[in-house]
């Protein structure tokens, strides 16, 4: 990985960042952005259609062609993969795949049993938002997917690392660099609310 690689990553981590922030100040309730639900409640598309949405943060053709209230995978919908916005955009990735995946899972902010707002946040320094995975666990930016977090093995569905290291979007905006071999348990803690 050369100093430019890991530089755009970087840039492209703040970007979401400042997304991130963005959609939540919008929200009336103060809330991170979430997947696209139907009626019934079964997520359809992927929360990261809300910064391209509200802000044209690096848009393209994508986000105005996606239907909301199909699935991401609906044939009108499929179209709309090759027309990935710009900072989810993968180098070395086919058109549409992104590897920025929001952390998900027991303890975390999006653990399914609250509404995932900032201010429950107590430490956000340290407490990692999104994850820039491995090519490996890449997935469409429009499917609601994202990293689940694996509390007897949290390192688990990060794929291969970049040059030895993860980068990682912190609640704060900032942007760090996992060693990949950290210990389990350290990486555990900065994802999860409540730190031991």
């Amino acid at each position: 990985m050369t100093a430019k690689d890991e530089k755009n990553i970087t840039n492209s981590l703040q970007t979401l960042g400042i997304a991130i922030a963005l959609c939540t100040d919008a929200s009336s309730r103060g809330n991170l952005p979430e997947n696209y639900r139907s009626e019934t409640g079964n997520p359809l598309i992927s929360w990261r259609l809300a910064p391209v949405e509200l802000y044209a943060v690096g848009a393209g053709k994508g986000a105005a062609m996606l239907n909301l209230k199909q699935p991401w995978d609906s044939e009108t919908n499929r179209q709309a993969l090759q027309h990935n916005a710009d900072f989810y955009q993968a180098k070395g990735l086919p058109p549409g795949m992104t590897r920025m995946l929001l952390v998900t899972g027991p303890g975390t902010l999006y653990d399914g049993d609250r509404e995932p707002k900032q201010r429950g946040i107590s430490n956000p320094s340290e407490t990692i938002c999104a994850i820039y995975v491995g090519a490996d666990k890449a997935v469409p930016w429009t499917k609601p997917a994202d990293f689940v977090l694996d509390p007897e093995n949290p390192k688990a569905g990060l794929g291969e690392p970049e040059g030895g290291k993860y980068f990682v979007l912190m609640h704060d905006g900032s942007v760090r660099q996992l060693q990949a071999d950290m210990d389990p348990l350290e990486f555990l803690q900065l994802c999860q609310l409540e730190k031991i």
